[in-house]
């Protein structure tokens, strides 16, 4: 940082710098009460805390993906609106904004963001899952899925049929 002082931050989980290298990213449980919450660093900053991004008590958040570009942005998962679902939301990071990206439809497993971080439909469900399937619900009804990028990490290298029936 510009004073020399050397921070020293405790975190729990993965961290993860930002594209532009300013910022550090993790997802961690500081509390205990296993709601694990999305904080931001910024080591060049007035204070050098962490930020909470998700600071709800009871709910559990997770980073999904930090894309590139402009405004710096991270998507999360979270179930403050409902506790048995994970809705995906974009926080500017300037701005500290949170924006509802999409609800999750109750069935959903994890969203599916394109590189740049739109969204594209929802990795269901846990019925299709016991069957050792996996169904994609492509959103909106217009998405090229050939030339859907998934990202999420979760599809690829398991041993799961790909269902691309579209959302009704």
């Amino acid at each position: 940082n510009a004073t020399g002082t050397v921070r020293r931050f405790r975190v729990g989980g993965s961290v993860q710098w930002t594209p532009g290298g300013k910022r550090l990213l993790c997802a961690c449980d500081t509390s205990g009460d296993e709601n694990p919450h999305v904080y931001m660093i910024e080591p060049d900053g007035p204070d050098g805390k962490p930020a909470d991004l998700t600071p709800w008590d009871g709910v559990r958040a997770g980073i999904h993906q930090v894309p590139a570009g402009e405004p710096p942005r991270v998507l999360v998962s979270h179930n403050r609106r409902d506790r048995r679902v994970f809705d995906l939301y974009r926080i500017d990071l300037d701005t500290r904004r949170e924006t509802l990206i999409a609800q999750n439809p109750g069935d959903a497993m994890a969203p599916i963001t394109a590189a740049d971080g739109s969204f594209k439909g929802w990795r269901t469900s846990r019925a299709a899952q016991r069957r050792d399937e996996v169904a994609l619900r492509i959103e909106p009804p217009d998405v090229d899925v050939a030339q859907m990028q998934v990202v999420d990490g979760n599809v690829a290298g398991h041993r799961q049929a790909l269902d691309f029936r579209r959302a009704h």
